[in-house]
């Protein structure tokens, strides 16, 4: 029960954070500089989740040309910079991924 009441607390508390930023967003100027950086904001995001589980997943081969993950990532950089599409970049990524774990490496 104990835990259940600290979930709850931090939910609301979590919630109350997020909701007076959008509130104040609402009634402050940002300036120009600040918002255009905000566009970045998704695409750092989704790459500090990807490079965390690549090395912590990866750590373990003894060389990045015999790690799936390595190799899959590797392929999912070459089809970002060449498409510049996220979904497109996930979609390679993860096939080269299965495949190779299908093949056994």
């Amino acid at each position: 029960m104990r835990v259940w009441v600290i979930m709850l607390a931090l939910g609301i508390g979590t919630f109350f954070i997020r909701f007076s930023l959008i509130g104040l967003l609402g009634k402050v100027r940002i300036p120009q500089r600040v918002e255009r950086a905000f566009r970045f904001i998704p695409a750092s995001m989704l790459s500090a989740l990807v490079i965390s589980q690549l090395t912590s997943y990866a750590s373990s081969a003894p060389s990045p040309l015999t790690n799936s993950y390595y190799l899959a990532a590797f392929v999912a950089c070459g089809v970002a910079w060449k498409t510049r599409n996220t979904l497109l970049t996930v979609f390679a990524g993860m096939v080269v991924l299965w495949l190779l774990r299908a093949i056994g490496m």
